[in-house]
């Protein structure tokens, strides 16, 4: 993996999977420990209010409020993460794998023209430092493993905690 280290966007408030942030931050972790960077970004009603608990996981946390609940904003989200991206260059993209993170994770992986998976359950780096991606197969009977091409990657990644 190159130096743009991982993107984690994590979700706060009402009207959010809080629950995968722990998740998320797992992951991002096994992959930072090839000496990778963690900026996390924070979205939701709650995103001021849980950006300290996250900072002490990750390099870097950015805010991006959202005003009242159910104001979920596509378009604006959309252009925050995109902004994000050109400003840290990141090697991959983590997003839950709920309602807002299949919205937000292939639109941003088309306009940035970078491989996108969803239902990831795991992850783990090869002998270069390349990630590798576990997705369940067959009502989680099969694992498939994938890799992509390119520098960077935008995943959604499904609860693999209890």
């Amino acid at each position: 993996m190159s130096t743009g280290g991982v993107l984690v966007v994590c979700e706060t408030g009402p009207d959010q999977s809080e629950g995968f942030t722990s998740d998320l931050l797992a992951v991002s972790q096994q992959v930072a420990a090839a000496g990778t960077g963690v900026t996390a970004l924070v979205v939701g009603a709650l995103a001021g209010a849980r950006a300290e608990d996250i900072a002490g996981y990750v390099d870097e946390v950015l805010v991006a409020e959202q005003e009242g609940p159910g104001a979920w904003a596509p378009d604006r989200f959309l252009a925050t993460a995109l902004g994000v991206v050109a400003r840290h260059r990141p090697d991959l993209v983590l997003c839950g794998h709920t309602p807002f993170g299949m919205d937000l994770a292939p639109r941003l992986a088309s306009r940035l023209g970078a491989p996108f998976l969803s239902n990831v359950s795991g992850v783990s780096l090869g002998d270069e430092g390349r990630p590798s991606y576990a997705r369940p197969l067959h009502k989680g009977t099969v694992q498939q493993g994938a890799v992509t091409e390119g520098d960077a990657a935008v995943i959604t990644i499904m609860v693999v905690t209890g």
